[in-house]
């Protein structure tokens, strides 16, 4: 029998490789704010390889990655501070 615990879905866009894509894309191009999450993800694509969905914005959202403030949808401090370390991929 399984130890008890927190189960939850990852959507396949959501995966580690697509959420570092997804936040040096967007440092790449200066972070920009955007109004939604898809032009976020549409701006994004422009610099890195990211899929069409949203549902990398919307995990890095959860993870604190992107944050979500009044002048658009952007990186978060947090991501800024990962992306300064090398990432093995």
């Amino acid at each position: 029998m399984p130890a008890p615990g927190l189960t939850f879905h990852l959507p396949p866009d959501a995966r580690l490789l697509y959420l570092l894509n997804l936040c040096a894309a967007l440092r790449q191009l200066g972070n920009p704010a955007c109004k939604t999450r898809t032009a976020l993800t549409a701006r994004a694509r422009q610099a890195g390889e990211i899929p069409k969905r949203p549902g990398a914005v919307d995990f890095a959202y959860r993870l604190g990655l992107i944050e979500h403030l009044p002048e658009g949808w952007q990186l978060s401090p947090l991501a800024f501070q990962i992306l300064r370390h090398e990432h093995p991929v």
